[in-house]
């Protein structure tokens, strides 16, 4: 009997260090990016993220592009899911250019119910570097410069503008911050069963560069029983406040 008992904790700790091992080992499931143009230039692919220093969330980056434009990106993320990517993006052609930028993170684990959301597209920085002393960004169209989605499924509309800037060789502007969702994450989602993504539209003049960060953020509906004890503790938090200044 001690001989088998012996036998069993062997293989339980056998496989506990097997088990640890192989969580240590563990990589995200890879995040696919791209850019294009309508003309039909293309650049991205699914990057294998590395695991950043806080052991729970990943990033990945990349650059590239061709003789129409050239990208720089970094994204941070995490399955649980939400993205944070920053893009710089340079029309190297002669003409304006319309450019259509896309990320897709898997989720794990999925979040069978409802959910709550939110976003933002963060300042976006558009700069001359042409020198032709004036440079544009705009919109196209009716379609937004940010659409978050779940499931490949459009949850959310973020911005529709024209920005210019001139008066000199170097002139840049800024497009104002847009969230939704505030405090991220707030406004009531759907269930998310394979991932999350979204979709940045936009124009910009020949030779001239535009710099954004994008995010996205989605979680489980808190339980009825959580958001109590939350309530409670805020509550409990006032009236103790309350007497100290009494």
């Amino acid at each position: 009997m001690v001989r088998v008992l012996g036998r069993i904790a062997c293989r339980i700790a056998c496989a506990a260090a097997v088990f640890a091992v192989a969580s240590a080992t563990a990589q995200a499931a890879p995040i696919s990016m791209s850019v294009r143009t309508v003309s039909g230039a293309y650049y991205g692919g699914t990057f294998e993220g590395t695991l950043n220093p806080d052991g729970i969330t990943y990033s990945a980056a990349g650059s590239g592009g061709n003789v129409t434009f050239g990208v720089d990106w970094s994204v941070a993320y995490e399955e649980d899911p939400f993205y944070l990517a920053n893009f710089t993006i340079v029309n190297t052609s002669t003409s304006t250019q319309q450019f259509v930028l896309s990320v897709s993170l898997p989720v794990s684990p999925q979040i069978p119910g409802s959910s709550v959301m939110g976003g933002y597209f963060g300042q976006v920085t558009y700069t001359d570097t042409s020198l032709n002393s004036t440079v544009q960004i705009n919109t196209v169209g009716s379609t937004p410069f940010f659409v978050p989605s779940i499931d490949g499924v459009d949850v959310q509309n973020l911005g529709i503008f024209t920005a210019t800037a001139g008066g000199g060789p170097g002139v840049s502007g800024t497009v104002s911050q847009l969230a939704f969702g505030t405090p991220i994450p707030s406004a009531p989602g759907p269930a998310v069963l394979t991932n999350i993504g979204g979709v940045v539209t936009f124009e910009l003049t020949p030779g001239d560069r535009a710099v954004f960060p994008i995010y996205f953020e989605v979680q489980p509906v808190p339980e009825p029983m959580a958001a109590l004890l939350v309530g409670l503790g805020i509550a409990g938090l006032a009236v103790i406040r309350q007497r100290r200044s009494n």
